[in-house]
C-alpha cells in the first residue's frame, strides 16, 4: 500500500479570524477543501495529534508539521487547548470523493457552572465548599461563597455540595451544556440518626434514599459498618428526607430494614433487635425435588438471591418478619412466582414449580431455515412481577423455556446479520406446551459518523434509533454508531444527542467500508407554548404530541428527548410548556388533556416555523 505524506500547516501568528489547517498530498490537495480551524483569542497553545504523532503549537510560533508518513486508511485527528473542548474526528486517506473530514472546526470554550453557596439560616457565604460532578470534576467556593466549575466531561444532571458541618446538598442542573448560573445554594446542618442495634456479628448498614422515585435513585447510598462489639451507630449532618436503613449480615436473608424520616436540626433514634428465624425452603416439580434459584423481595424492599440444592432444599436464617415475593426458577426455566411469609421462630416454604413449556424456533423469513445461535430474551409481565431471562438458541434455531407460570410477555431475538425479531406470547392455565415460530429479516450493519453541523466535532453518546432495528443504540466517543438496516428498503434513523437537538435521515441498507456521515443541526431554537382556558386561567398538565417537518416522532424518540432535557411534554403550573435546544424547522403540536387528544378537524392546532432563538405560541382550549 502506497504511503501518503500528511502535511499539517498552521499559520503564524495564530490570527483570531483566519487560522487554518490543510491536508495536501504532494502538489495536489488531499481534501476538496482545507480544514478551517477557528481559535479564540484567549487560546495561547494548541495540541494537535494525528495518529500517534503529537505536536504542540504556541500562538507566537510558526509551525510546519510534515513528513508524517501515513498509509492509506482512516486516521484519528485530535485538536486540544486548555479550557476548551477537545475536537476529534477521523480523516480518511486517500482524498477521493468518499473522504470524510469536517470542513470547519471551532474550538469552543468549556461550559462553566456558576453559583453562590450560603448558610440557609444566617445568610452568610460558605467558603471552601466542594462542588463536585458525578464524574469527579470539582472546584471549591471562594471567600464570598461563589464558585465556578468548568465541565470538561459529560454534562452533569446534578452537582453535590459538601462543606462541614453542613449536610451534603445536591443541585439539579439544567440539561443544556452551556454557561449556567444556578440559584443560590442554601446549606443546612441537616439532621442526625442514632441506631442502637442488638446483634451477634459484624454488620453493614446501607442508608438508601426513600421513596425510590427517579430523583432519589440518582442519590448515592451511604454505607456504614458495625463490628460485633459495637452496638450504636451515630450519624450527623444527614441531608433531610426519607431513608431506608438496611442492616445486612453474612447470610443472604440476614436482612433487616427500617424506614427513617430525617428532619433538619433533629435527631431520630431507633432500636433494633436482630433475632434468628429458621427458614427451610423446599422446591419441587412434578412432585419431585428440583434445584432452583430464588429471587426474594421483602415487603420492606430489601432483596436477596438464594438457591436450593439437588435435593430441592435450602435451610438458612432470616432476621425480619413480613411478607416476601419469591421467584423460583430451575435451570433453563423462567420460573414461577409466589408470596411467602417469614415469621415466628421457624418457617417452611414449599414451592411447587409448574411444568409449562415455551418452545420456539427462529427462522429466516425468506428461506424458512433455522437461524443458529440466536440470542433470545424473554420479557415476562406476570400477575405480581416482571422478569427478564436470556438464553441461546441451538444450531437449528430452537429454544425451550420450562417451568412457566401463567404469564404474558414478549420474546425478542438478536442474530448476526438480521434485524431484531419480536413476538408477544401468552401462557394460560390450560397450557402445558406453547410453540411459537419467529421469522427474522436479513439486514446490513451500517456505520454512521455523527457530526455536529456547526463545529464539525463528532457527536458522542447520542441515542440512535432505527425504525427497522427496534432497539436504540448509542454513538461511541468518536461519533460512530452501528445500526442494522434492511438491505431491500430505505429505513428512517433518528439521532438524539444528550447535549441537545435531534435529526432524522433515511438510509439504504447497503454495505460500505466507509461510514455514512450524518450532520446533526444546532439545537438553537426554543419553543414556548402557553395554554389557557376560555376564562384566561392557565391549564396545567396538558401534554402534547408533535411532528417535525411533517414527520411524526416515535415514542422512543420523544422519550429520549424528554430524558436528555430532563423535562416532560406537559404544561407546568403556569400553563407553560418550554422545550429547549431544538433544531430549526416546522413543528406541529396536538394537545391532549387527561389522555384525550384535542383535535380540530385533524389539523394541528399549533404550527410553529421555529427559528434560532425563542418561538412563542398561545392556545386557548374550550371546555366541552
Amino acid at each position: 500500500m502506497r504511503a501518503l505524506a500528511l502535511l499539517l500547516v498552521l499559520s503564524s501568528p495564530i490570527a483570531a479570524d483566519e487560522p487554518w489547517l490543510s491536508f495536501p498530498r504532494g502538489d495536489a490537495e488531499l481534501l476538496s477543501r482545507p480544514l478551517k480551524l477557528k481559535v479564540p483569542e484567549t487560546v495561547q497553545e494548541l495540541t494537535i495529534a494525528v495518529g500517534r504523532e503529537t505536536r504542540t503549537v504556541r500562538r507566537a510560533e510558526a509551525l510546519k508539521l510534515q513528513g508524517l508518513k501515513l498509509p492509506a486508511g482512516s486516521w484519528p485527528v485530535k485538536i486540544a487547548a486548555p479550557h476548551h473542548r477537545t475536537v476529534t474526528f477521523v480523516a480518511t486517506l486517500p482524498g477521493d470523493s468518499k473522504t470524510f473530514v469536517p470542513s470547519m472546526v471551532e474550538l469552543q470554550p468549556l461550559p462553566v457552572i456558576r453559583g453562590v453557596i450560603r448558610d440557609r439560616h444566617s445568610g452568610q457565604p460558605v467558603p471552601g465548599a466542594i462542588v463536585r460532578t458525578t464524574d469527579e470534576e470539582e472546584t471549591r467556593s471562594e471567600a464570598d461563597g461563589s464558585f465556578a466549575l468548568e465541565v470538561a466531561k459529560a454534562w452533569p444532571a446534578q452537582l453535590t455540595v459538601e462543606a462541614l458541618p453542613y449536610a451534603a446538598h445536591r443541585i439539579n442542573v439544567p440539561g443544556v451544556p452551556e454557561d449556567t448560573r444556578l440559584p443560590e445554594v442554601l446549606l443546612t446542618p441537616g439532621g442526625a440518626i442514632r441506631l442502637e442495634v442488638t446483634h451477634d456479628d459484624d454488620l453493614s448498614i446501607e442508608f438508601i434514599r426513600y421513596p425510590r422515585n427517579e430523583e432519589n435513585r440518582k442519590q448515592p447510598n451511604l454505607v456504614r459498618y458495625l463490628k460485633k462489639e459495637e452496638k450504636v451507630l451515630e450519624l450527623t449532618g444527614v441531608t433531610p428526607g426519607g431513608y431506608l436503613a438496611v442492616l445486612r449480615g453474612r447470610g443472604p436473608l440476614e436482612r433487616y430494614a427500617v424506614r427513617l424520616r430525617v428532619e433538619d436540626g433533629m435527631t431520630i433514634e431507633r432500636s433494633v433487635v436482630l433475632r434468628d428465624i429458621l427458614l427451610r425452603i423446599e422446591t419441587r416439580q412434578k412432585g419431585e425435588p428440583v434445584a432452583a434459584s430464588l429471587k426474594i423481595k421483602h415487603d420492606l424492599e430489601w432483596e436477596a438471591s438464594v438457591a436450593t440444592g439437588t435435593d430441592g432444599v435450602r435451610e438458612l436464617t432470616a432476621w425480619q418478619e413480613g411478607t416476601a415475593w419469591v421467584l423460583a426458577a430451575p435451570a433453563g426455566s423462567l420460573g414461577t412466582s409466589t408470596t411467602e411469609r417469614i415469621g415466628g421462630e421457624e418457617e417452611t416454604w414449599r414451592i411447587d414449580i409448574p411444568d409449562r413449556q415455551l418452545i420456539g424456533r427462529i427462522v429466516d423469513a425468506e428461506s424458512g431455515k433455522g437461524i443458529p445461535e440466536a440470542r433470545v430474551l424473554i420479557d415476562i409481565a406476570a400477575a405480581d412481577s416482571n422478569s427478564l431471562t436470556t438464553m441461546m438458541a441451538d444450531a437449528e434455531g430452537v429454544f425451550t423455556f420450562g417451568g412457566l407460570d401463567v404469564a404474558e410477555g414478549t420474546i425478542r431475538v438478536h442474530a448476526r446479520g438480521y434485524l431484531e425479531g419480536s413476538m408477544p406470547f401468552r401462557i394460560t392455565r390450560d397450557d402445558t406446551r406453547r410453540e411459537v415460530r419467529i421469522p427474522m429479516r436479513r439486514g446490513n450493519l451500517v456505520t454512521l459518523q455523527l457530526v455536529d453541523a456547526s463545529s464539525g466535532a463528532p457527536v458522542a453518546d447520542a441515542m440512535v434509533y432505527s425504525t427497522a432495528a427496534g432497539t436504540p443504540t448509542s454513538s461511541a466517543a468518536d461519533g460512530t454508531a452501528k445500526v442494522m438496516i434492511p438491505g431491500s428498503q430505505r429505513t428512517r434513523v433518528f439521532v438524539v444527542p444528550r447535549s441537545g437537538s435531534f435529526t432524522l435521515v433515511d438510509l439504504e441498507g447497503r454495505e460500505s467500508e466507509l461510514p455514512v456521515r450524518v450532520d446533526v443541526p444546532a439545537g438553537a431554537a426554543q419553543i414556548v407554548i402557553r395554554v389557557k382556558s376560555e376564562d384566561g386561567a392557565p391549564m396545567r398538565d396538558v401534554s402534547f404530541l408533535f411532528r417535525f417537518n411533517g414527520n411524526v416522532l416515535p415514542e422512543v424518540v420523544t422519550g429520549a428527548l424528554a430524558r436528555a432535557r430532563r423535562i416532560s411534554f406537559n404544561t407546568d403550573a403556569f400553563g407553560v410548556l418550554t422545550i429547549d435546544a431544538l433544531p430549526a424547522g416546522v413543528y406541529d403540536f396536538w394537545p391532549s388533556v387527561a389522555e384525550q387528544l384535542v383535535t380540530s378537524g385533524g389539523a394541528a392546532p399549533i404550527r410553529i416555523a421555529a427559528q434560532p432563538g425563542r418561538n412563542y405560541a398561545e392556545l386557548t382550549l374550550r371546555q366541552r
